[in-house]
């Protein structure tokens, strides 16, 4: 595995530097509503979840919710 994959995220799914704007300022993290749901299902059953993934959960609740109403 060289670093190159790793930066680009080729490890694993979720490695790699998070996806950014041009600018650079902006951490928006390109997480698949996949991985959400699965991470949603994992911290129902007491697993700790990484930060950055739990932002993501709660931004597409929130997407979800004001999607709803």
């Amino acid at each position: 595995m060289k670093t190159a994959d790793i930066k680009r995220g080729g490890a694993r799914p979720g490695a790699g530097r998070p996806r950014t704007t041009a600018h650079n300022q902006s951490m928006t993290v390109c997480v698949s509503k996949r991985c959400i749901e699965e991470a949603r299902d994992l911290r129902a059953r007491g697993v700790k979840v990484n930060k950055l993934i739990e932002a993501a959960i709660q931004e597409a609740w929130h997407r979800e919710f004001w999607q709803d109403l």
